[in-house]
């Protein structure tokens, strides 16, 4: 996640991401059913439940292990994150 991905609009008011949980599974869509993904020493379950920030135009830009590092990491880039299910 860059800053420059939340500027503001012309109002002033910061631009608005949503995070929502997602499985790893379902990041990493070439893993098998049942297989843990490694990735630069961390390993993430096909089940485990994970963080994604998404854009106003639904683009994935960050994820994150648990929520409340989702919403400080879109608050530090100057975003207002809401929740979506």
């Amino acid at each position: 996640m860059a800053p420059e991905e939340f500027e503001q609009g012309e109002s002033g008011v910061p631009a608005t991401v949503y995070v929502r949980e997602i499985a790893a599974a379902d990041v990493f869509e070439q893993v098998q059913p049942g297989n843990a993904i490694e990735i630069d020493g961390v390993t993430l379950e096909p089940d485990q439940q994970l963080y994604a920030i998404h854009d106003e135009d639904g683009r994935r830009v960050g994820l994150f292990a648990d929520r409340d590092a989702a919403f400080a990491a879109a608050r530090w880039h100057g975003a207002a994150p809401v929740s979506v299910h």
